[in-house]
């Protein structure tokens, strides 16, 4: 408790001038890298069912307090099983709209389906107080269709996919049919939808079967209309690689679209029990390759006939995927251990201390090991828990939500109109908690050279009225404002789920907003510009638990500390990264150092500073 007052202290004191937060490379604490959870087999959720299933320092900062609106609030609180679907879209008169699943009736919620709202350039209209839709569905995803019109597709729980559609956007009625699955099969889920075409009159789905089909637990299906959905000139496509005689099964959610370039369309494709994968078309989906990104060491895997012993780390099932201006297929992942040593009781093991997001872009070799160090050495790790206080080890309870997915995950990303690549993904927050677990908050990281070096983290949910609220399932849209980025979020009080995972009460979930302003990321930084910094005498002086260094910057620039005792041998070594203009704080763990002298170096653009610590 101590440990989160400090906490709280220091992000009010340094919260006006953007709070730069301490991070290092993560390590769990003893015993928890082996802290283990099941989950069913399949696991991806349709309906309500409440079980169980299961020294590196780049910025963090609190992004420069970016504009937030609610723009709606559900009580069914599971968005995704694993990736994120595409639910805001920006259209180029920057007016957005942004769907979530939405339900207030807890525990059967006969009233689920799409929460709607816009954006008319100015500011979002009242949060809606029904569902688009004339029947009960869920996980809808939102693309435009046509000249000014706009289309929602989701699923319904029995006879298909829900397709709802107006040709106006935020206006009149909109227009409800089905679509549905194969015989024996009609019951399709979980579609991610996007739209091509001069005039988005292109629709293109992807979702997968609920039951067996085509030797399949679940098989992944693509559809394609070139009328706006009315007709339909492929349906119930397997696509060549994605067959019974490649994996057993493709489950819900563990699939992601891009945002089309022309007729250039791509998707990535992978969890627990099967490979990482792209599949990409440059004929606006006659024909699909498909690009191994990360082998499974068991892609044929059946949970009654495969025994799995070694623990292996594969790909967690939350992804994203962006393509460049080139056509060239981005793609980030969570990680995550698993296990399967009993195969008669339908559930598998993973471990949900596992930690890391990574990074692929298309052109490099295949990744053979997707473990955190390894992503790491070859330049590959994007994203991590952050060492808020600088003791190298991992939360403070035994305890994290059951998402099933990485310590840090649910990736999103967007390309604006000059290349730059914005990034966000939520991680676990050491020092944040509400006394049996840690929350998670939003961070984003842009690259502007091609995904070859990333810009420091923000935390964008970083402000003090998010210190004890859950932020997850971030999206982007495929288009940015000139200085802003859009994302939106759901946030509550409580770690965890409601609906699955955690068995925790029922409560309010916000659907926000968050405007970012690009200058949190580091754009348009004048490198020219001389660097003026200060650092005063850390506090407190002699230090027997955490002590801050505070470095006082005239622009923004990268910041590194190193620590060093009195014989010179270092201790710490930390870079921070691309740190904010204004006051940025380091908070240092001073726990596990002898009593005695130390010294802290700070550099800035080349330049350092020095001052002598006491710990006592």
């Amino acid at each position: 408790m101590k440990k989160l007052l400090l906490s709280i202290c220091l992000l009010i004191i340094t919260l006006s001038c953007f709070s730069q937060g301490m991070i290092s490379k993560r390590k769990a604490k003893p015993g928890k890298l082996n802290y283990a959870l099941t989950k069913p087999y399949p696991s991806a959720i349709k309906d309500v069912e409440n079980f169980l299933k299961t020294e590196r320092n780049p910025t963090v900062s609190s992004a420069l307090l970016p504009t937030e609106r609610i723009i709606g609030a559900t009580r069914y609180d599971l968005q995704t099983n694993q990736s994120t679907q595409n639910r805001l879209y920006m259209f180029p008169d920057r007016t957005m709209g942004g769907v979530w699943t939405r339900g207030l009736a807890e525990t059967n919620f006969p009233d689920r389906g799409t929460g709607y709202n816009f954006f008319d350039g100015t500011t979002w209209a009242p949060a809606p107080t029904d569902r688009i839709e004339p029947l009960r569905t869920g996980w809808p995803s939102y693309v435009p269709l046509g000249a000014n019109g706009e289309i929602v597709i989701s699923h319904t729980d029995v006879a298909g996919l829900s397709i709802d559609k107006r040709t106006t956007r935020n206006s009149g009625a909109w227009e409800h049919s089905v679509l549905a699955g194969p015989a024996g099969a009609v019951d399709i889920s979980w579609p991610r939808t996007v739209t091509s075409g001069p005039n988005h009159e292109v629709v293109h789905v992807i979702c997968v079967t609920y039951v067996t089909y085509q030797n399949q637990r679940e098989a992944l299906l693509y559809y394609r209309s070139s009328d706006g959905g009315v007709n339909w000139e492929k349906k119930h496509v397997i696509i060549p690689g994605l067959d019974y005689t490649n994996y057993k099964s493709i489950g819900g959610d563990s699939y992601a679209f891009a945002d089309p370039r022309g007729d250039t369309l791509a998707f990535v494709v992978g969890d627990n029990w099967m490979d990482l994968l792209l599949m990409k078309s440059t004929d606006a989906g006659e024909n699909w390759s498909k690009t191994l990104i990360f082998q499974n060491p068991y892609p044929m895997f059946e949970e009654t006939h495969t025994l799995v012993t070694d623990t292996p780390t594969v790909v967690d099932g939350s992804l994203a995927v962006a393509l460049d201006k080139h056509g060239v297929a981005h793609v980030f992942f969570g990680v995550l251990r698993v296990l399967n040593n009993d195969t008669t009781d339908n559930k598998t093991t993973y471990f949900p201390f596992t930690d890391g997001l990574g990074y692929w872009k298309e052109g490099m070799p295949m990744l053979t090991n997707v473990t955190m160090d390894t992503l790491e050495a070859k330049g590959e790790l994007v994203g991590w828990t952050q060492d808020i206080n600088g003791n190298d080890t991992i939360l403070e309870f035994d305890d994290v939500p059951a998402y099933q997915c990485s310590v840090t995950g649910m990736p999103n990303v967007t390309i604006d109109e000059n290349g730059r690549m914005f990034l966000v993904m939520t991680s676990v927050v050491e020092g944040l908690t509400n006394n049996t677990q840690n929350y998670r908050h939003i961070y984003g990281r842009m690259s502007d050279d091609d995904g070859d070096t990333w810009s420091g983290f923000i935390d964008i949910t970083g402000s003090i009225t998010h210190n004890f609220h859950e932020c997850v399932y971030p999206t982007l849209p495929p288009m940015t404002r000139m200085d802003t980025v859009d994302l939106i979020a759901q946030l509550d009080d409580e770690p965890g789920l409601a609906v699955s995972g955690d068995l925790d009460p029922y409560t309010d979930n916000n659907i926000v907003h968050f405007a970012v302003s690009k200058a949190s990321f580091g754009v348009g930084i004048n490198e020219k510009e001389p660097v003026f910094f200060s650092v005063p005498q850390n506090y407190p002086n002699p230090a027997s638990g955490t002590t801050t260094i505070l470095v006082n910057l005239n622009r923004p620039t990268d910041l590194n500390l190193t620590i060093t005792d009195i014989t010179g041998r270092t201790i710490r070594n930390i870079r921070h990264g691309m740190s904010p203009a204004g006051t940025n704080s380091f908070v240092v763990d001073c726990t596990n150092l002898r009593q005695g002298v130390y010294f802290y170096t700070v550099e800035a653009n080349h330049s350092t500073v020095t001052g002598k610590m006491l710990v006592q």
